[in-house]
């Protein structure tokens, strides 16, 4: 770093995030559907107009459908554990800029990617 500037925080650049994101979408969709399955099999069961074979095939339905949820779900979490995020060797600079450091080494050197105040968001430029 040039001098007159002081790095606040560093931050890993990481790849590869989308069978995470993926475990936490089927997540919260199996989460989702537990909860409307169960209110739907408890308005079944205290209504009296509903008939007992209306009633089973709705609960073998709740049944397939959270084993699959399941299933997944736990495919994507296991796939998302081997798969991690991996550290990309770069990083990410939270820096507070003075009033003696050379903005221009700084500019030439480092790419700005947001400003609040005197404290920039930076990262290295790639070399070409």
């Amino acid at each position: 770093m040039p001098n007159g500037v002081n790095i606040i925080e560093t931050i890993p650049i990481m790849a590869n995030y989308f069978l995470l994101d993926l475990a936490w979408l089927v997540l919260v969709f199996y989460v989702i559907w537990n909860i409307w399955a169960t209110y739907r099999l408890f308005k079944m069961f205290f209504d009296k107009n509903v008939g007992y074979e209306k009633c089973n095939s709705f609960v073998g339905k709740f049944i397939k459908t959270s084993i699959v949820a399941s299933i997944i779900m736990i495919l994507s979490i296991i796939i998302s554990c081997i798969y991690m995020p991996d550290y990309t060797g770069k990083n990410k600079y939270r820096v507070e800029i003075t009033d003696s450091a050379s903005f221009n080494e700084v500019y030439n050197n480092y790419e700005i990617l947001e400003q609040d105040g005197n404290i920039y968001l930076i990262e290295e430029k790639e070399l070409k």
